[in-house]
């Protein structure tokens, strides 16, 4: 499978399962939702800021990357693989 094709796929997938929420249902329990999202991020940047930690980087540090990394997602590591940087080369 190339690249674009991988990209058009991942595309599809996205699109079709943001076609299929339901806003009035996240509407209606909003707080929960909030609150869910909340305790998902809190707990990444608890388990990043403690492995920052076990490799000996200090807890400022920790925290800061926790702040950095656990708003982010598995779905970051797709994207990156998809959009990191290859320098074109000229035929000389």
């Amino acid at each position: 499978m190339t690249a674009e094709e991988a990209a058009a796929l991942l595309g599809v997938f996205l699109i079709s399962v943001g076609m299929s929420l339901n806003l009035a249902n996240i509407a209606a329990d909003l707080s929960n939702v909030v609150m869910g999202s909340f305790i998902l991020v809190l707990v990444k940047l608890a388990i990043v800021a403690g492995l920052a930690r076990a490799f000996g980087l200090g807890w400022l540090t920790g925290l800061q990357a926790g702040l950095l990394l656990g708003p982010g997602g598995e779905l970051a590591w797709v994207l990156r693989r998809l959009l990191r940087f290859e320098p074109h080369t000229t035929a000389a």
